[in-house]
């Protein structure tokens, strides 16, 4: 029989081994190869990011080049011919890059305001980088060379005692008035109007150019020459041995003259010698006239009212009239008119030695016109240059804030006032700092070392326009911005360095080694004492004492060091130790190079106090580009100021005051009626002006806003100033 094949169903475990085993390598194996496959793609998954990221970060890098690079182009060559549109930037290695620029817009100040977007295109990389900026651009005239120890762009007061320390001219646009003033080294006025002086004791004052009226009266008030558009007059014994006027001159003083002339009329009286006299006009003298006049010229009629005058030649084109017949006191006579009939003693016979000629041709050969004086150009705004302070301070949300810029042991940053003098990053709701955020560091030392000594107050402040000066407060309506408050600082100074304050600000007394910017006005009081950062510092002047040069400090010293040499005095030495040791290690790394011990000059170092300025229209500021905003400076009761005083609106200075700088009010904002004061000096003040060094200059300021600038601006630069205002990515 034979056997038949028997196929189960169902395999033995035995027989399906070898199955297993292969399909455990196979799924092993899809296993690997997915993980293989999951790497390779990971990897150039990175790799792809790698090349992304390194794109758009060359994209980027192209595009900040870029925004450089156009900031430098409007700062070489300005915004001439520059409106809305696209403008290609060729930079080798970056791509293709352009400026699109959006808007060019002035800013009320002299300049402009751009705003662009700097897009960069790499197309090898696939990549592209957009910045949107906004920039700055201000003429550059380089800088300012001051006229004149003094310049006012408006109406001028001086009383009382003024040294200065070298001849030096004052310059005014408008009116002077010199009432009883004491004055030493006065090299001249220069003013847009009329001068007058009232004196009760001797005066000099220069060389007088005015375009208006000049004149003269009192006890020896003295002119070294007048140049005068208007008339001119002197009475009692002013003296000006050299005048020229467009309009009449009145000489009834009783000094003399070597040259007075005028393209219209001249009188004389009183008793003076005159060497020369020109008129384009005609001549009189007065009945009261008892002088000698030795060379008289004269367009139209000579009409001699004197018994006593002696006029040894007198030349005219016109007529020559007597009103006393028994006049005799003359040597020759020439005119092309005629000789009126009543002067007897003029007709045949003559006495031997004289002589007259009628219709003797004369020529008078009448003065050219007095030119006009240009009053100096100059602008005062702070606005532009609050990125360069150490210290900018504000009132926002009850609190002052502080923007710190290179400041030792401090981050640049917005910080706040704790308690009147302490530097934090946060506050708690008492105004304390708060114990997160702690500094060692402060803005300024009071009375004593945990005393306020900057504090802000929501008002105005007036100061009264006579002798005691005093300041009066007023308060502010609700939604006023904080800036029109003011900030008082007071106790042993603040920090040394550059601040810039958005308010109004009153000094009590102290020694202050700081350029100082505000935004509105600026009063001093009390002993205040400063010095702008590149003076340096020396000993305090008091009314009856002179400057000492010899102690003068050097400005590495006394910003770098903190030596505190102003408040070595018995009024403030108490204060010395303290004030070193809070400040010791607070100096301002962009002015001390303590590596090579030097320190840097910077271009706002010369100015002690400068006020006023235009506010621009930013989120930040909130201005409107045009109004012209503070301005004003008092300064007054024993100050001293070691540094240029720049005022952008009228200048007060009353009451012992000592400055080593030149001085200047603006104007620039609403003028005072007239009647009101305007600009004033008055008490015992001192200008000091030979203290310049190698750090210093007490006359060379930076270029501030006039536009155009015309005068006093020194070599002027090429293309304009460009900076950096704003910028995000796009």
């Amino acid at each position: 029989m034979k056997r038949q094949l028997f196929f189960s169903k169902t395999s033995r475990p035995s027989s399906q081994r070898g199955i297993a085993t292969i399909l455990i390598v196979v799924l092993i194996g899809v296993a690997l190869t997915a993980t293989a496959i999951g790497m390779m793609h990971s990897i150039r998954s990175t790799q792809e990011k790698h090349i992304a990221v390194h794109a758009v970060t060359n994209a980027q890098t192209g595009a900040w080049a870029g925004v450089e690079a156009f900031r430098r182009y409007l700062d070489s060559k300005g915004v001439e011919g520059l409106t809305a549109g696209v403008y290609p930037i060729e930079l080798t290695g970056y791509g293709t890059m352009q400026a699109k620029v959006q808007s060019v817009n002035p800013t009320g100040t002299g300049g402009y305001r751009i705003e662009a977007t700097i897009v960069n295109v790499q197309d090898a990389a696939h990549a592209s980088a957009a910045v949107g900026v906004i920039y700055e651009v201000t003429p550059s005239y380089g800088e300012y060379e001051l006229s004149g120890p003094l310049n006012f762009n408006d109406d001028l007061e001086l009383t009382s005692r003024l040294v200065l320390d070298k001849p030096l001219t004052i310059n005014v646009k408008g009116d002077v008035k010199i009432a009883n003033a004491n004055i030493s080294n006065l090299q001249g006025i220069n003013a847009t109007g009329s001068v007058t002086v009232v004196s009760n004791n001797a005066v000099q004052l220069g060389t007088i150019h005015a375009n208006g009226d000049v004149k003269l009266s009192g006890t020896d008030a003295t002119a070294t020459e007048i140049k005068a558009q208007g008339k001119v007059t002197l009475q009692n014994t002013a003296k000006a041995p050299l005048i020229s006027a467009n309009g009449d001159v009145f000489h009834n003083a009783s000094t003399n003259t070597m040259s007075m002339r005028s393209r219209s009329d001249i009188t004389v009286d009183n008793s003076g010698n005159h060497d020369f006299v020109s008129a384009g006009g005609g001549v009189t003298i007065n009945s009261t006239y008892k002088g000698t006049i030795t060379d008289l010229w004269s367009v139209r009629t000579i009409i001699n009212k004197s018994k006593n005058a002696t006029l040894v030649t007198a030349s005219g084109e016109a007529t020559f009239d007597c009103e006393n017949k028994e006049w005799n006191g003359f040597t020759k006579i020439a005119v092309n008119g005629t000789i009126d009939s009543a002067c007897t003693k003029l007709l045949p016979p003559l006495e031997p030695g004289q002589t007259v000629i009628q219709n003797a041709g004369v020529k008078v050969d009448v003065m050219n016109p007095v030119s006009s004086f240009t009053m100096p150009t100059l602008a005062v705004d702070v606005y532009p240059f609050r990125a360069e302070a150490n210290y900018v301070v504000s009132y926002v949300e009850g609190k002052i804030k502080v923007r710190v810029s290179n400041i030792n042991g401090l981050e640049d940053g917005i910080y706040y006032v704790a308690n009147g003098h302490k530097i934090c990053r946060e506050l708690k709701s008492n105004g304390d700092c708060n114990d997160d955020t702690p500094t060692d560091k402060y803005v300024c030392l009071g009375q004593s070392p945990s005393e306020a000594c900057l504090t802000y107050s929501f008002k105005s402040f007036t100061v009264a326009e006579n002798a005691s000066a005093s300041i009066s407060y007023q308060d502010l309506t609700t939604g006023t911005h904080p800036s029109k408050g003011y900030f008082e600082v007071q106790g042993a100074g603040i920090a040394p360095g550059i601040w810039w304050f958005d308010g109004s600000l009153i000094f009590s007394n102290g020694y202050n080694n700081g350029t100082i910017l505000a935004t509105g006005n600026i009063a001093t009081s009390n002993h205040y004492r400063g010095a702008a950062v590149n003076y340096g510092a020396e000993p305090v002047i008091y009314s009856d004492s002179v400057r000492d040069e010899t102690k003068r400090t050097t400005p590495y010293e006394e910003i770098c060091e903190v030596i505190g040499t102003g408040l070595n005095n018995n009024e403030m030495g108490h204060h010395l130790a303290t004030y070193k040791n809070r400040f010791k290690d607070q100096f301002p790394t962009n002015l001390c190079n303590k590596t090579d011990g030097v320190y840097i000059p910077h271009k706002l170092g010369n100015i002690a106090l400068a006020a006023g300025g235009v506010r621009p229209s930013d989120n930040e500021l909130g201005g409107d580009d045009i109004t012209y905003s503070g301005g004003d400076i008092y300064i007054k009761n024993n100050s001293n100021i070691f540094g240029i005083v720049l005022a952008g609106g009228y200048l007060s200075v009353r009451n012992n005051v000592a400055i080593t700088g030149y001085v200047s009010a603006s104007v620039q904002g609403p003028a005072r009626t007239d009647g009101a004061v305007k600009n004033i000096t008055d008490g015992d003040i001192k200008i000091y002006t030979d203290s310049e060094t190698e750090w210093y200059s007490p006359k060379t300021v930076p270029w501030m806003g006039a536009d155009p600038c015309q005068v006093g601006c020194g070599t002027p630069l090429p293309g304009s100033g460009a900076k950096l205002l704003w910028s995000r990515y796009l």
